[in-house]
């Protein structure tokens, strides 16, 4: 197991698995999961999901490559959201 909390890129993490010949002889990468905040997630994804806003578009980038890389995704915090909007989610 593998943490990489917040807003960390996936991409090298995982990479390390086949480009390290030690790591590639001995360990295997088996899933990738994403945690996801459902309130901070819905925040992204609402109301302003267009605007440009260069932090807000980094935060964005980041979380869609979480997303497209992760294997199973886990929402967190699901009590903060409305029933309608984790059903979106």
């Amino acid at each position: 197991l593998i943490e990489c909390s917040g807003l960390a890129e996936v991409a090298p993490v995982a990479q390390t698995f086949f480009i390290d010949d030690f790591v590639q002889a001995n360990l295997q990468l088996d899933a990738v999961l994403c945690v996801c905040d459902c309130k901070r997630l819905q925040a992204l994804l609402g109301p302003g999901f267009g605007e440009s806003d260069e932090g807000l578009e980094k935060e964005r980038h980041v979380v869609f490559e979480q997303l497209a890389l992760a294997d199973i995704v886990l929402l967190n915090k699901a009590s903060c959201v409305e029933a309608d909007v984790l059903t979106v989610l």
